[in-house]
This record gives structure tokens, sequence and C-alpha cells, in this order.
């Protein structure tokens, strides 16, 4: 069972958390030096966050591409922001996909360190207190 209990439920905590990132300059500043647009598409549940460093759009708003496009189910997504697991750990089990160059990937990577700093407390507020049920590594 997933740590969400709704599409919903994944897009208030994945649309709070980069609302939150966009508020640090660290975040919005090396996706525009970049140029770095990034579509977070998750599966069970259903969950789709658009974000720049000018907008967020969230559920049916978000467009269908961006620069990056990063695909992996929402309690990935969670371990990944708590830092129970990486990227690249995901990555090389398949259990993430991210579409885009190579390039544009590392270059976004420091960009994204408010991301990881912001999350514990995104999801303690909505509740979320779990592991999800396959955390970290495991494969």
């Amino acid at each position: 069972m997933s740590v969400f209990p709704s599409s919903e439920a994944a897009t208030e905590v994945f649309g709070s958390l980069f609302a939150a990132a966009r508020q640090d300059d660290r975040f919005t500043r090396g996706l525009r030096e970049a140029g770095i647009t990034m579509l977070f598409e998750h599966r069970d549940p259903g969950c789709r966050a658009f974000v720049s460093a000018d907008e967020l759009l969230t559920g049916d708003e978000a467009p269908g591409h961006a620069t990056l496009v990063v695909k992996s189910s929402c309690d990935d997504a969670h371990a990944l922001w708590l830092g129970l697991t990486t990227f690249p750990a995901l990555v090389t089990t398949g259990r993430m996909k991210i579409l885009g160059k190579v390039s544009k990937v590392l270059e976004v990577m420091p960009a994204l360190v408010p991301v990881f700093e912001h999350y514990p407390a995104v999801a303690r507020d909505a509740g979320l207190t779990g592991e999800p049920a396959r955390a970290a590594g495991s494969h």
C-alpha cells in the first residue's frame, strides 16, 4: 500500500514541496541559469508536477513536456526526498526513468538540494510519518 492515500494527497504534498523549494533562491536560480524545467510524473497513485524557475503547475495543469521528465512511483519519490535512496539507485534498478539530456540531469542536481531540505517538514505536515513499503535501495 502506498504512503499516499490518493492522487489528490500526493499532488498536494509534491505541490507543497515544490512551492516551498521555489521560495529558495538556490532552487530557482539553479533552474533559471541552467534553463531547465522539470516534470515529475508519479504513479501509484498518479500525480504530476511541473516546475520551473517561474511557475509550478500540478495535476491536469502540468504540461506534458519539460527539459527533464522524471518518472517514478510516489513511494519512490517519497523515499528519495527523505534521503532513504538516491537518484542513481532508483535509475539503475529501473524504478525511476529520467528523460532528457544527461548533461542537464547533472547540471540540475545542485539546485535540488533545497527540495531535499524541505521535504521532511512537508511530509510531516501532511501526516506522512511512515516509510514506503519498499524502502530505499531494496530490490
